[in-house]
């Protein structure tokens, strides 16, 4: 804790080699220790453990474990990341990911136990500057120091003999260079605290999702409204961190929290020109939805359907021409708007839960997006028309099968029909009313902007 607190203090201790180099086994020989208690005693053991003394309620202000938490998210908030320190970062964030991961050998859900109690009495202040922080190092994603930076400060490794060279090598990078998509550990790492930090919803009042809620654009900043906003950040940046990591589990749910909490955000987002940039990731997960875990199909289907609630977004959608969109590989097709690639992938969407997942509530979500839309349909591509119908028709198909089976049960000629008849009868007999009121909706409101 010491040696961290110099480095945030002592802007020349930050490219010190050899005391950076200390600070970082410091930090991984406590993160150890930390991940050895977590598995093996309890949390209020653990904190005994840090304090010498049994754990009491009053004194959740005034021991070594209060400070260390205290220290921790300091320490991330206050120093900055360079190549020296890019590493102390590093152990500083597992080791809040690996204390807060206690939950999962909690017996009750979302409990908040010591580590918790001392987060969330942090002030609005700390807790605005730590989210601040991890937004930026997922924005900026910072890469690795390369494999030879240690060379770079004249052989301090060889001058501190060879176990704390052993132990360095243990640590920090391997000589190799880091797969591929895993080049910025922090940026990972920071977002997975972020998240895990906003979404505690044990406490009525969390810090940090409150944090969460009310930041606002850096450029944007209206005098007078500084009590209301917890901190500033160029929401551009974050809007191209967002569409540049959209691949990943992790971003999905930061997009999600991001419209849901905060207006600004949001407000900013739809109100973006090159918003095809955010929604092409989004329809390709969804895309190759069997290929996904199905929470992030559904995150991206949720997404979607809060896109869809905005009249602005679903005018704008048909004036986007795309270029040719190599991962929809059914037809290749020229001139295709944003609009009706959103159209066919939630139509695919439907088709294939149909088909093999029969999830209610998955194509309830497609639909209730596509009726979102329906009236502000413009344009439509011939292909895409041509499916919106071809769906009702596979529906009206697969209801008259449907009905003739259950038919022939009641006159007898049959023993019994398949269980999943039974199940899916009423699921597609409410698909097939709902492409009609979407159907209804668009030759009602658009049909003259709807040859096709």
């Amino acid at each position: 804790m010491d040696q961290v607190k110099e480095i945030e203090s002592n802007a020349g201790k930050q490219e010190d080699i050899e005391f950076t180099w200390r600070a970082l086994n410091s930090a991984f020989l406590v993160r150890s220790f930390v991940k050895y208690f977590v598995e093996n005693v309890t949390e209020n053991e653990m904190v005994v453990e840090f304090n010498g003394l049994p754990l009491e309620e009053d004194e959740l202000k005034s021991n070594l474990f209060t400070d260390f938490i205290t220290c921790l998210i300091r320490s991330l908030s206050e120093i900055p990341v360079t190549p020296y320190t890019y590493g102390i970062h590093m152990e500083i964030a597992n080791t809040l990911l690996i204390l807060l991961s206690r939950q999962l050998w909690e017996p009750v859900s979302g409990s908040v136990g010591p580590t918790w109690q001392r987060l969330l009495t942090q002030t609005n202040r700390i807790a605005s500057g730590l989210i601040r922080t991890l937004l930026l190092n997922f924005i900026h994603r910072e890469q690795i120091p390369p494999p030879d930076f240690r060379k770079i400060s004249g052989g301090f490794l060889s001058s501190i003999g060879s176990a704390a060279s052993s132990l360095l090598s243990m640590i920090t990078w391997s000589k190799k260079a880091p797969p591929k998509g895993k080049e910025f550990p922090l940026a990972e790492q920071s977002l997975l605290l972020f998240l895990v930090l906003t979404n505690q919803h044990a406490a009525q009042n969390n810090p940090y999702r409150s944090a969460l809620k009310h930041f606002a654009d850096l450029r944007g900043q209206v005098q007078g409204q500084e009590a209301d906003v917890s901190f500033v950040i160029q929401l551009d940046q974050l809007y191209f961190g967002l569409c540049s990591n959209m691949g990943q589990d992790q971003a999905v749910l930061l997009l999600y929290m991001l419209l849901h909490e905060n207006s600004g955000m949001s407000a900013f987002i739809f109100s973006r020109s090159d918003i095809e940039n955010l929604v092409l990731p989004v329809l390709k997960l969804l895309y190759t939805a069997e290929e996904r875990n199905s929470h992030l199909v559904y995150m991206a289907l949720i997404i979607l359907l809060m896109f869809s609630q905005d009249d602005s977004f679903n005018k704008s959608i048909h004036e986007i021409v795309l270029k040719p969109v190599t991962w929809y590989t059914e037809r290749s097709l020229s001139r295709i708007t944003l609009g009706d690639l959103l159209v066919l992938v939630l139509i695919r969407t439907i088709q294939y839960n149909i088909a093999t997942v029969r999830d209610k509530y998955l194509h309830t979500n497609c639909l209730a997006a596509l009726a979102n839309m329906s009236s502000s349909f413009q344009q439509l591509h011939q292909y895409v028309a041509q499916r919106v119908v071809s769906l009702f028709g596979l529906l009206a198909k697969k209801h008259t099968k449907m009905n003739d089976a259950m038919r022939k049960v009641t006159k007898g000629d049959v023993p019994d029909v398949p269980e999943e008849y039974t199940n899916d009868l009423p699921i597609v007999d409410e698909v097939m009313r709902m492409v009609l009121e979407i159907i209804n909706s668009c030759l009602t409101h658009s049909l003259h902007l709807n040859p096709n």
